[in-house]
């Protein structure tokens, strides 16, 4: 028998999975805690949220078994394997940009190309593993299927089983240290994503020297013929849509990839077509974008920020002076070594929330301006309002931090936001 451990919708899928699989499971959180039942359970898939100190994991941590073990036992159960590959993202800025941009460029060449394949986007991007498994499950067909999904460290803990076909590791900074042992531990968790990557890989130089040291220091790769290359920021980013030096990054790992994997399969794909692709493709929402214009002052949502590394990049986007708008649940992030950056960015910041205090500390000693509010919409109106008087050119929405407890999830924060700007 299965436990599952946390409800909410991404375990109904799981769910629905179990159940047509015919497998016994019972669903359980803190409010129905029920030991004899998982003492006698033979699994326990935890909800990523549930926390490394919670009681389950020093009780029944033996059991716990990450929810990609499961699926990819699932996979090969129903000889999936042959059927599906797995394009994993992984990192901690930048990973969602780069599903966003695969999965379409995915499409529109395989379209254009003429290739019988189901692309699919899955994972932290809004639709569980679990339903795209399902849904693949219940198709029954003989149709190739390609799945670009997006990881997070918590999901790749307790992960010791699973085959990727091509992934990209983003980058790697300090982040979750909330819910991971510590910082290392983090990074050994993402590091898992090349662990189990048997084709292709892609990362930073700086990501791969932190790989390889890992590797020199006794750990083994699972797929000792992947090939791991490192990417850098040659990509002409004006022949897309999208600006700024960080989605030069993801891009060009992009790129690589994609050659790569066109390239194993013996398919031409031609320089032409893989740019007339990538001219159409838009940016997210909620990633550096100017989403209002009032008076000579322009407002960008970067709703999606959710660390220090990901403001450091969106501050490098402004050459003048900016207020600020930050708020958000404390991860134990330390944001100190921003802060001589910050001085030279920031004329005003306003604050919200468990993250203020640490940005209060950074202002106080740099002498940035800053005021703390009770709630959102004063803090938009209030940015709005110190940057007519001072004359300043940009606000930026940059949370830098995670929207746990206040919100439903971090696109219920960008929401709020956009329904507040629209109203201006």
């Amino acid at each position: 028998m299965i436990v599952i451990f946390g409800k909410g919708k991404v375990w109904k899928w799981l769910e629905k999975l179990l159940k047509k699989l015919n497998i016994k499971y019972v669903i359980m959180d803190d409010q129905d805690f029920d030991s004899k039942i998982l003492d006698e359970s033979t699994k326990i898939i935890c909800s990523p949220w549930i926390k490394k100190n919670h009681k389950i994991y020093k009780k029944y941590g033996d059991k716990i078994l990450s929810e990609l073990n499961f699926l990819w036992d699932v996979i090969k159960d129903n000889d999936l394997d042959n059927k599906i590959e797995f394009v994993w993202v992984t990192g901690t800025n930048g990973k969602s940009t780069s599903v966003h941009i695969m999965y379409h460029m995915f499409v529109w060449l395989f379209e254009k190309l003429g290739k019988d394949y189901k692309v699919h986007i899955s994972g932290n991007f809004g639709t569980p593993l679990s339903q795209t498994i399902l849904e693949i499950l219940e198709d029954g067909d003989n149709t190739n299927h390609l799945v670009i999904l997006e990881v997070s460290s918590f999901m790749l803990n307790k992960l010791n089983n699973f085959a990727f076909d091509y992934s990209i590791l983003t980058n790697l900074w300090v982040d979750h240290l909330d819910w991971h042992n510590d910082i290392q531990d983090y990074f050994d968790c993402k590091f898992k994503i090349i662990d189990y990557t048997k084709t292709y890989a892609i990362t930073s130089s700086e990501v791969l020297q932190k790989y390889e040291e890992r590797i020199w220091n006794g750990d083994n790769k699972i797929f000792e013929n992947t090939v791991i290359e490192t990417y850098e920021n040659d990509f002409d980013i004006k022949k897309t849509n999208f600006l700024w030096k960080h989605n030069e990054w993801n891009w060009n790992a992009i790129y690589k990839l994609i050659n790569r994997y066109f390239e194993n399969k013996d398919w031409d794909l031609r320089e032409k077509v893989f740019w007339d692709v990538a001219k159409d493709i838009e940016p997210l929402e909620h990633r550096m974008k100017m989403v209002k214009n009032i008076d000579w002052i322009k407002i960008y949502d970067d709703g999606i920020c959710t660390s220090s590394q990901a403001l450091n990049a969106a501050l490098s986007c402004f050459d003048d002076e900016i207020v600020l708008i930050a708020w958000g649940y404390d991860k134990w992030e330390e944001y100190d070594w921003l802060a001589e950056y910050m001085s030279k960015k920031i004329y005003f910041a306003c604050l919200i929330w468990q993250t203020a205090k640490k940005f209060e500390k950074i202002c106080k000693e740099k002498n940035i301006g800053y005021k703390i509010f009770d709630s959102l919409q004063d803090a938009v109106h209030y940015s709005v309002k110190i940057a007519k008087e001072m004359g300043i050119k940009n606000i930026l929405f940059s949370p830098w931090s995670a929207s746990f407890d206040m919100f439903e999830n971090v696109y219920d924060r960008c929401d709020k936001f956009s329904s507040i700007i629209d109203k201006l």
